[in-house]
């Protein structure tokens, strides 16, 4: 599946953009909406440690830092910037509330609007790429008044 997301300024929201074989769905995130769950992700993130494997370099899940796992997680593959995408006008929806789940291997994401529900299931490097995608988009619309996003977290690559 290809997400992309992108800011609408004309909007002011965000839009996601999922499409592959079965599904093809735009759904706009309000500031609000947005904001709200770029701050709870990252608590979970924070919460929930990956799991344990008995590799001597790797630190414990005691010892682990959120700032190290995301950096591991863009190493070789972040979010790619695109233009902005032309909208369909019938089939974008407002999402109103949204449901994440983390796991120590996937986070799932569920997005609500009025009649229509889509759920993701990302795992913890494909939801830290999508994390530091919309951190990008929170900077680039100029968002951060209302939150403070970590140092390391939304930086435009140099």
């Amino acid at each position: 599946m290809q997400i992309d997301l992108t800011y609408q300024a004309s909007q002011d929201r965000l839009c996601l953009s999922l499409r592959g074989p079965e599904v093809h769905t735009h759904w706009w995130l309000t500031r609000r909406m947005t904001l709200g769950l770029l701050k709870g992700w990252l608590a979970k993130l924070d919460e929930v440690p990956l799991p344990a494997y008995p590799v001597p370099w790797q630190a414990t899940p005691t010892q682990r830092d959120l700032a190290q796992e995301h950096a591991l997680s863009l190493e070789f593959d972040g979010p790619e910037l695109t233009q902005k995408l032309a909208l369909p006008v019938d089939d974008l929806h407002l999402v109103d509330t949204v449901n994440i789940t983390v796991t120590p291997t996937e986070c799932r994401l569920q997005l609500v609007a009025a009649n229509e529900s889509c759920q993701l299931v990302l795992t913890r490097k494909e939801s830290h790429t999508l994390v530091e995608a919309m951190a990008l988009q929170v900077r680039k619309a100029g968002w951060l008044q209302a939150l403070t996003l970590p140092d390391w977290l939304g930086l435009e690559p140099t």
